[in-house]
């Protein structure tokens, strides 16, 4: 079991993203955190806290392990 470095979590973030209408405005407002935020946690998902990044993939309704884990 690996789990995926930033550039692909970004990636799927992004699909994920796509998949349910959002752009990055829409989420920073469904997460509550500032657009600036929202940015840097999409381009750098390792610097999120789990919780944060837990909340994330509730919003997107992708399960974490879905998310983080590559096949």
């Amino acid at each position: 079991m690996t789990i995926k470095n930033n550039k692909e979590l970004s990636k799927d973030i992004k699909i994920e993203m796509l998949k349910n209408n959002f752009n990055k405005m829409q989420l920073s407002k469904k997460l509550n955190v500032s657009y600036p935020t929202i940015i840097k946690q999409v381009n750098e998902p390792h610097s999120m806290t789990l919780n944060q990044f837990k909340r994330m993939c509730f919003v997107l309704k992708v399960s974490v392990k879905e998310l983080l884990i590559k096949n």
